[in-house]
């Protein structure tokens, strides 16, 4: 059990029915958006998509993935190491560009109410009919 809600947990759900935000993903980013995901089962090919749609200004983020198993190549260890740091640069890169024109940053709500941030989370779950995964408590 998390009781700081600050790791997320994520049970399969193949309905693809959207789900709220429980983690703070991004200082440029409030909590009200819900997120949707659907993934095929992992064989031979998979495919992957996750949206995300806020309240008051709609859906705002589509991304989707169709992928195929290949045979590892031999030089993958050369540069596989690299892709993490390289996303997060990226990533980093892109949050100063939007930071300097003029996106406000939002710091996480646990910041300044812990316990509200908890009851927060945890009733909108409950009204979307998720809960914490059973195991978890």
């Amino acid at each position: 059990r998390d009781p700081s809600m600050t790791r997320p947990r994520h049970v399969r759900d193949t309905s693809a029915t959207p789900v709220p935000q429980a983690m703070h993903v991004s200082p440029l980013q409030d909590m009200a958006s819900a997120w949707t995901l659907h993934a095929s089962a992992p064989a031979e090919r998979l495919a992957l998509s996750v949206s995300c749609e806020h309240p008051e200004l709609g859906r705002f983020f589509d991304a989707s993935l169709a992928a195929r198993r290949v045979a590892q190549p031999a030089s993958s260890e050369v540069w596989a190491w690299l892709m993490p740091h390289r996303v997060a640069a990226w990533i980093y890169w892109h949050a100063t560009l939007l930071l300097w024109a003029g996106v406000p940053f939002l710091p996480h709500p646990k910041s300044s109410d812990p316990a509200a941030y908890k009851r927060d989370i945890l009733a909108k779950a409950e009204a979307s009919g998720k809960t914490l995964c059973p195991a978890v408590g």
